[in-house]
């Protein structure tokens, strides 16, 4: 049978995630962003020079800008247009970490870049970012009435987006309530691996406006079954960013190598038989800064992350995620589930890291975490004819519970 490797080191605190190390504490540090690659142009017509508005989230930003700033491909941004929130905003959706959100412009270098953040005569650590030549910008706005997809004229219909998106592209969210069933099937947004996809390079971004609440609301829409969910995402390479669920049933799926990033995703509404409220059972998927919070169902059943499958080509990476008021009885809320036959008996499971989450149980006494292993019900029955154990490794590090988690 299969052999199952877990490294698990937790630390129980009562409040939140520090972050960093005394030691460290004055140096920034940049943890990962929503948007990895983007267009630098092509934001409005009335500003052809500005492009896409990407978020970092980090550490030891400092209170207010000053003379800190973001360089993005080598260009340097100093001036407050250049910013389109609170400088190091906290509560993104996240208590524990800061953000930057700032603009990219045309003088900025194409191609492979870095972003880093300077602060009080202290540079970052750097994070991979590119500037891509083939993207374009879109807008949707629930409230509005028609339109052609611009700033000024955003599309009403999520499914103009979906229809026109190609690699690189980001669709920008505006403020409002989208309850309807877009695109075919039960959920808000549906997008089936038979439609576009993005790319490793240059994925498509699902991306909240800043400064504003897109929310996705699939409680309200009726027909209730474990179909109604909010963003479905089964397309490769697609990110997930700063929009607001609030699912019946799952709240955000994402596809292979798809990236679930600074979300405020309200989970589970009612006892349906299980769901996850941010749910993958892909490869190489980013679940990173979401909270998730607001679970009612009262099932053991039901969790706040739930990876299931068999990732055979790359790891799940689940960090700097913050559950909380999840009333789920004694079910675990979060889970890395792999047992009976998710995995065929060839595959060699690869290293799904967990790593700086905080789990709260306060609002009810439940487990923290769920591990089931890469077992076959038939044991080594089906074990390769060639022999030999394969091994899954399972990394679980720095973990931070309230101290009422079982």
């Amino acid at each position: 049978m299969k052999k199952l490797l877990l490294v698990f080191r937790t630390i129980f605190i009562a409040g939140l995630v520090a972050g960093s190390t005394a030691a460290h504490a004055a140096e920034p540090m940049i943890f990962f962003s929503d948007l990895i690659s983007a267009p630098k142009s092509g934001w409005d017509s009335s500003q052809p020079n500005k492009g896409a508005i990407v978020t970092i989230w980090g550490r030891n930003f400092g209170t207010q800008r000053g003379d800190s700033y973001v360089t993005v491909n080598g260009t340097e941004l100093t001036t407050s247009s250049d910013y389109k929130d609170f400088w190091a905003k906290t509560n993104n959706p996240v208590p524990f970490l800061q953000t930057i959100t700032f603009q990219l412009n045309s003088s900025m270098s194409n191609g492979d870049g870095t972003i880093s953040v300077s602060v009080n005569n202290k540079t970052s650590n750097t994070i991979p970012f590119r500037i891509n030549t083939i993207g374009s910008i879109y807008f949707i706005d629930v409230n509005a009435s028609g339109g052609t997809g611009t700033l000024s004229d955003p599309w009403s219909d999520l499914s103009d987006f979906i229809d026109e998106m190609q690699p690189g592209d980001v669709g920008y969210f505006r403020e409002g309530i989208y309850d309807e069933k877009y695109n075919g099937g039960k959920s808000n947004i549906w997008v089936r691996k038979s439609e576009t996809w993005g790319t490793a390079q240059d994925p498509i971004g699902f991306i909240g406006y800043p400064n504003e609440v897109a929310m996705f609301d699939s409680w309200t829409t009726g027909n209730k079954s474990n179909f109604n969910k909010s963003v479905i995402i089964e397309a490769y390479h697609m990110t997930i960013a700063k929009l607001a669920t609030r699912a019946f049933a799952r709240g955000i799926q994402v596809g292979r190598y798809g990236r679930i990033i600074g979300n405020d995703a309200i989970g589970v509404q009612e006892k349906i038989g299980g769901a996850g409220i941010i749910h993958t059972g892909s490869d190489g998927v980013k679940i990173l800064g979401n909270a998730v919070h607001g679970g009612r169902s009262k099932d053991r059943l039901d969790h706040s992350i739930y990876i299931d499958g068999c990732q055979e080509l790359a790891a799940n990476e689940i960090a700097y995620n913050y559950s909380y008021d999840n009333l789920i009885d004694r079910g675990p809320h979060f889970v890395d589930n792999h047992q009976q036959n998710r995995c065929k008996s060839d595959v060699y499971q690869k290293s799904n890291h967990w790593h700086n989450n905080l789990i709260s149980c306060e609002a009810d006494a439940s487990r923290g975490l769920g591990i089931y292993d890469l077992s076959w019900d038939k044991g080594e029955a089906n074990e390769p004819e060639t022999g030999g154990m394969v091994q899954s490794i399972i990394r679980m590090d720095t973990l931070y519970f309230t101290t009422t988690c079982s």
